[in-house]
């Protein structure tokens, strides 16, 4: 898929998000790579549920200063024994996720445990984690928290666990990796499992869709 990138375009991408850019007009880019562990859980759940893709509009007035705190950024990293402040980091992001708000699922819709359990899944998702294993870090009972989370997503865990993982599959099945690879690398157990979802899914077996992207490339 491809999106366009301009002036005031920005995009926020998960681990899983294989990318690559082409520019073919003088642009400037600034790619920041953020860790996890220090991004405010608020902040962390707003980028879980932006979608990857998803392209965030930067309005002018916000533009520069979005840009000013960037250009800081990059003049901490290179001071001598310097590094990024956590605290300038997360102004950056909270600036772009403002821009992103209309349409985002809003965290005070969810608990705290909930929360979490929406940052782990999408965090470990091609781990392919247990519902208990997840429950545990939402602080929840199993049986509670399969409940809470259907009716918080509309879907039953294992259904948003297979649609990220089907996901993340289309995206290695583009990038050229084979059936087989594909399979294991997003987490399905066995091979069956993965044809069987995957169709059920996408609406074809994974070599199709994999043989339909190949064609297009050409």
């Amino acid at each position: 898929e491809t999106y366009d990138i301009k002036k005031g375009s920005a995009y926020i991408l998960g681990p899983a998000s294989f990318h690559s850019y082409n520019i073919k007009r003088p642009l400037r880019l600034f790619c920041m790579n953020f860790d996890g562990s220090v991004i405010p859980e608020k902040l962390f759940f707003k980028m879980a549920t932006l979608g990857a893709g998803k392209q965030i509009e930067i309005m002018p007035e916000r533009l520069d200063d979005i840009i000013k705190l960037s250009e800081l950024l990059i003049k901490e990293t290179k001071r001598k024994n310097g590094g990024a402040s956590v605290e300038l980091c997360t102004s950056i992001l909270a600036m772009l996720l403002e821009e992103a708000d209309e349409g985002l699922v809003s965290p005070e819709r969810f608990d705290v445990g909930m929360q979490r359990a929406l940052i782990y899944l999408n965090s470990h998702f091609h781990e392919s984690p247990s519902l208990s294993e997840v429950a545990r870090e939402a602080g929840y009972h199993p049986n509670y928290f399969s409940e809470m989370f259907t009716a918080c997503f509309g879907q039953t865990f294992s259904s948003r666990l297979n649609d990220l993982k089907t996901d993340y599959a289309k995206v290695l099945l583009r990038s050229g990796l084979s059936v087989t690879e594909t399979c294991f690398r997003s987490g399905f157990r066995s091979m069956s499992s993965f044809l069987t979802v995957f169709k059920e899914k996408i609406g074809m077996p994974p070599k199709k869709y994999k043989e339909i992207n190949e064609n297009k490339a050409k």
